[in-house]
């Protein structure tokens, strides 16, 4: 569903595929060297901090906490929760 949406984008020229991760994310590790279509392709190599069992534990223990995007980028950046 996401890769549908971000390719009508790219249809649209309202992004393209060859655009840089921190365009859209400043502060990921090496988002100047990360393209759209590598995050498509799952080839960016970006942490997953939702296989981070801290992310996990945090997760079921407060199920009512909200994961804004600014919340996982912030995982993201620190790989942890």
């Amino acid at each position: 569903m996401t890769a549908v949406t971000v390719l009508r984008l790219v249809e649209q020229d309202r992004l393209s595929s060859d655009d840089h991760l921190s365009s859209y994310a400043p502060g990921i590790a090496n988002g100047s060297c990360i393209t759209v279509w590598q995050l498509l392709g799952m080839t960016a190599r970006v942490h997953d901090f939702s296989a981070n069992p801290s992310f996990d534990m945090v997760s079921w223990l407060n199920l009512t906490l909200r994961w804004t995007p600014a919340r996982c980028r912030g995982a993201a950046r620190h790989r942890h929760a």
